[in-house]
């Protein structure tokens, strides 16, 4: 079967799941063993374009002395290591007091999107952490809106719908909808609940690949969610989701990833043989988020208008793709984002 990845793109999978406890691909020691140094300097920049070099660090650990890397790159994966497991546990602190703080008003947060799949790897302090992102019930909302609001003395609104505030530095965003999906919720799986984890993990790769772009890093969250969360969860329910969702399609294809590039079954389907390459094409020209395309890097440089428009032309660029894997989504999430810019 054709694969259009390199073998620099093949040790980066291999070292992915490692760190991930997947199985190890078939001559991966030696593969690793041939690199020269340049080899591993563009490992280290993958790596790092697709905020996994904690994870690439952690599987090198486990091969001390397997493996030898230039001295300058096991320095950087070493420094990367501590910056990551400092703001993982430094956010992890804020998360849980944040939490405590709601909680004790009678609301009832929950931390979402990836920050809720970090717990569920191997050594979670090596997850490259983000935002932390909040969801709370609609009717909830005002209220939890109103303690972090004074809190952080800041709050500003996000076209997607969201409220987003700064504490020194970490973005917070409260989000009054647990998926990005625009079905009505007696459709969707209960929050909590396994397959509501799963679906929101999903839908959440979804929409970054539809637009400005997503990355290894939400690809290993739904790696190790659905491992640790399988047998937990009903797959027949889980494919009724889907169904009513109108993205069994999109989920097909991340599932055929997942098993053939990190050698795991996540359990949702039959065994399916579902091209991903167009997938795996927006993962590597872009990286996390997007942010290491060209077109990107450019209008990060310049003016939030720029960044708006470098975001709508990405949208506009994966019209073929999001049409065939999930075109209902799509358009409500276009639009959806150019109305919410067009209020701001």
């Amino acid at each position: 079967m054709y694969a259009p990845i390199g073998n620099l793109h093949r040790c980066l999978y291999g070292l992915l799941r490692v760190a991930l406890r997947c199985p190890e691909p078939e001559g991966l020691m030696d593969q690793l063993k041939a690199l020269s140094d340049k080899d591993w300097r563009d490992i280290l920049s993958l790596a790092r374009e697709q905020a996994v070099s904690g994870l690439v660090y952690e599987a090198l650990s486990m091969k001390d002395g397997m493996v030898n890397l230039p001295e300058d790159v096991s320095l950087d994966l070493m420094m990367d290591a501590s910056r990551i497991e400092y703001r993982s546990r430094y956010l992890q602190t804020m998360a849980d007091s944040i939490i405590g703080a709601l909680q004790k008003k009678g609301l009832h947060p929950l931390i979402m999107k990836g920050p809720s799949a970090a717990n569920m790897y191997p050594v979670p302090s090596l997850r490259v952490s983000g935002d932390i992102d909040l969801y709370l019930p609609t009717a909830e909302v005002q209220k939890a809106r109103e303690w972090l609001a004074n809190s952080f003395r800041t709050e500003s609104w996000a076209p997607d719908g969201s409220w987003h505030y700064n504490a020194d530095g970490v973005e917070i965003d409260l989000h009054s909808h647990y998926f990005d999906l625009s079905v009505p919720e007696r459709r969707l799986p209960q929050v909590p609940s396994p397959e509501a984890t799963l679906l929101m993990l999903s839908s959440h790769i979804l929409k970054h690949a539809m637009g400005p772009g997503v990355g290894l890093r939400q690809i290993c969250d739904m790696v190790v969610a659905s491992r640790a969360l399988k047998g937990k969860f009903d797959p027949h329910m889980l494919r009724k989701y889907f169904r009513n969702t109108c993205v069994t399609r999109w989920n097909k294809m991340l599932v055929s990833m997942i098993r053939q590039r990190f050698g795991v079954d996540p359990g949702f389907f039959p065994v399916e043989d579902k091209a991903f390459y167009t997938l795996e094409r927006i993962i590597f020209a872009g990286g996390n988020f997007g942010q290491h395309g060209s077109s990107r890097k450019r209008a990060l440089t310049r003016s939030p208008r720029a960044r708006k428009i470098d975001t709508a032309f990405r949208f506009v660029l994966r019209i073929p793709f999001s049409l065939y894997y999930a075109p209902k989504e799509y358009v409500r999430y276009f639009f959806a984002l150019l109305k919410g810019n067009l209020a701001m």
